[in-house]
């Protein structure tokens, strides 16, 4: 049985779908995520005091349109090859094309106080492309 005129059939299809799947009105932002450990190299805890006081400081006034923190837990391999488990906060922000050089000096800018203030070895960092649409009561 030849199964080809179906397969190119079903692949249509779900070009069609994937199309219908983004809004038409959706605009392209990027998505940057900072990972903060919140284990200080020498043993102590950053706690969430000074979280909050850094996200008010160092993070709210670069991004006063809006932020996410997602408080988790991870792990990761440290520059001496041990497995080092902690808690930690995941920053997420989400800003138009227009605004990625200032927004990639400012996540820059974050992170490097971050590691100075709280003796961290290193802030990791991710951007993605990101459709955003607003969502309100009108259609």
């Amino acid at each position: 049985m030849n199964t080809a005129p179906r397969c190119a059939s079903l692949v249509l299809l779900l070009l069609s779908l994937s199309a219908c799947a983004i809004p038409h009105h959706a605009t392209t932002w990027t998505q940057s995520e900072l990972y903060f450990g919140m284990n200080r190299m020498d043993g102590s805890l950053v706690t969430d005091e000074q979280w909050t006081a850094f996200v008010d400081k160092e993070v709210t006034p670069r991004f006063p349109s809006g932020l996410t923190v997602h408080a988790t837990s991870g792990q990761y391999r440290d520059s001496n090859g041990v497995i080092q488990r902690e808690r930690s906060r995941v920053l997420v922000v989400l800003y138009p094309a227009s605004d990625t050089a200032k927004a990639d000096d400012f996540l820059k800018t974050i992170a490097r106080s971050y590691v100075k203030q709280f003796n961290q070895e290193s802030v990791l960092r991710t951007d993605s492309p990101a459709e955003v649409t607003f969502l309100g009561e009108k259609p």
